[in-house]
């Protein structure tokens, strides 16, 4: 019988490309980000659709920050009224929800008399 020789196999270390986080990620759109981000850490290139889907993701996400503080903001008041034209107002209740208020109904009927 004839020995063959062997190859010892020796485990190559591979070194990851970029590592990134993606357990706060709930949308695709934000899973994506974080692979452009992570590319940019790393100092690999993107191309330029990455980039404006990157541009457009931060738009979004401070649009949302800023009418999550609007809403915050107006639904800590008691009472949030803000006059919209004249007569009407609207509301904040504490739900974060709003209406318009009218005016009561004999102003604006005798409003709408005294103006003919």
């Amino acid at each position: 019988m004839k020995k063959t020789a062997t190859k010892k196999t020796t485990k190559k270390t591979v070194q990851p490309e970029f590592i990134m986080n993606c357990v706060d990620n709930t949308t695709p759109a934000q899973l994506y980000n974080e692979v452009v981000n992570a590319k940019v850490r790393a100092g690999k290139p993107i191309t330029t659709e990455e980039l404006e889907l990157a541009k457009d993701n931060a738009v979004d996400e401070s649009i949302d920050m800023i009418t999550t503080a609007v809403v915050d903001t107006f639904t800590s008041m008691p009472h949030s009224e803000i006059e919209i034209n004249g007569d009407e107002k609207l509301i904040f209740d504490s739900k974060g929800n709003f209406k318009v208020k009218k005016p009561n109904i004999f102003k604006r009927f005798w409003n709408w008399i005294r103006r003919k």
